[in-house]
């Protein structure tokens, strides 16, 4: 299972594949496997009943190793790790990071501690999500196991760089959430179905924090929206989409390039394109 906590506004992100209560043990070391930026998969389907603030992971990437992370919303950062024992191991990780205002409005925050209870040989993540505006805080971001001859994972967070090549002056239009597409002139019949492609950044439950996604893009020079979907639950997800293609190589290339440059989400998806008498509209797949 993958598991994101979210303790004071900070996303810790968790992911196990299978737990059980076995006797508790410190024999064995915690080896860490990848860090960097990560592309997050939340799944609303499940809770844990001691807290409603874990939810599981439907998925996860890691999109670049890095430890230089840039603090804008919907940045995903962390590391995976393996536990190489025999039994069980009962610890705690503590994060440590820049002043982050608290939720009560009074005071501030700069060091959470989790109790972890571990499994041999299961790989975890645990890692942050950029989603609350306070969170974005420049400096030196932490993880520290209370176990022994265990490394301390650190990265730095700084600001973005500022785009010299977007055009601050011109304003931009307001985000309609909903999807617009260009699609070229080719013959077809009435209700014939095309297949389409788009490269999108992230996905989020708030239309705000979906806009400021976009209106970032849109200062790199893409022509970014929002597209808004409802899911099983009556929830609204919102889609910032970055670029549309009409072939796959192209949304990958596109994709692998723009992950590279910008240290941002990027995924190609497909989906079809429905075309009508009257207009184009998307299908459902």
């Amino acid at each position: 299972m993958h598991i994101f906590i979210k303790p004071l506004q900070i996303f810790l992100l968790i992911l196990f594949l299978t737990v059980s209560c076995h006797s508790l043990s410190f024999a064995g070391d915690i080896e860490l496997t990848n860090k960097g930026l990560y592309y997050l998969i939340p799944s609303h389907r499940m809770s844990l009943s001691y807290d409603n603030n874990i939810k599981v992971l439907k998925n996860h990437s890691l999109l670049k190793n890095t430890t230089e992370i840039e603090a804008a919303l919907g940045t995903s950062f962390g590391f995976e790790f393996i536990l190489n024992a025999t039994s069980s191991v009962s610890t705690t990780i503590k994060m440590v990071h820049p002043r982050i205002p608290s939720r009560t409005g009074k005071g501030y925050t700069t060091i959470h501690s989790i109790p972890l209870l571990l499994e041999p040989n299961n790989i975890y993540f645990v890692g942050w999500d950029f989603s609350n505006q306070d969170e974005l805080q420049s400096g030196e971001w932490s993880f520290e196991f209370d176990y022994p001859n265990t490394e301390i994972v650190k990265f730095n967070v700084t600001a973005p760089k500022p785009n010299e090549t977007a055009s601050l002056t011109k304003e931009a239009k307001p985000i309609e959430y909903e999807l617009k597409a260009i699609i070229k002139s080719t013959p077809a019949q009435p209700n014939e179905t095309i297949p389409k492609y788009m490269v999108r950044g992230g996905i989020f439950t708030s239309a705000e924090i979906a806009e400021k996604n976009a209106q970032n893009v849109k200062k790199r020079g893409f022509d970014s929206f929002v597209f808004v979907r409802e899911d099983i639950k009556s929830d609204y997800k919102y889609y910032v989409i970055i670029k549309m293609f009409d072939s796959k190589k192209e949304a990958e290339s596109f994709a692998a390039n723009y992950r590279k440059q910008y240290r941002r989400q990027a995924i190609p998806e497909n989906f079809k394109v429905k075309l009508s008498q009257s207009q184009p509209h998307i299908a459902p797949q």
